[in-house]
């Protein structure tokens, strides 16, 4: 369940970016590389998920979900420029 809404919330903002709605068509190029970091990294890391391993996939998650979601909040900000 987990990896088809990564893979749906993925596929969505690079729907958006495509369509060039919301986000800019010039943010895809950086999209990509993180929408597939992301959904690749969900399912390595929880594939074999143990107690040292679970602390160790929350904190792989979450620094490509800040990349990739504080790039585009900066980007639709205006302060990254692509």
């Amino acid at each position: 369940m987990g990896v088809a809404c990564i893979t749906i919330a993925s596929s969505l903002v690079l729907l958006m970016c495509f369509m060039d709605y919301i986000v800019d068509m010039k943010f895809l190029p950086l999209a990509v590389p993180i929408a597939i970091a992301q959904i690749v990294s969900y399912i390595y890391f929880l594939r074999r998920l143990d107690f040292k391993g679970g602390y160790f996939a929350i904190l792989v998650l979450s620094i490509f979900l800040f990349i990739g979601n504080g790039s585009l909040l900066f980007y639709n900000a205006g302060i990254l420029a692509l």
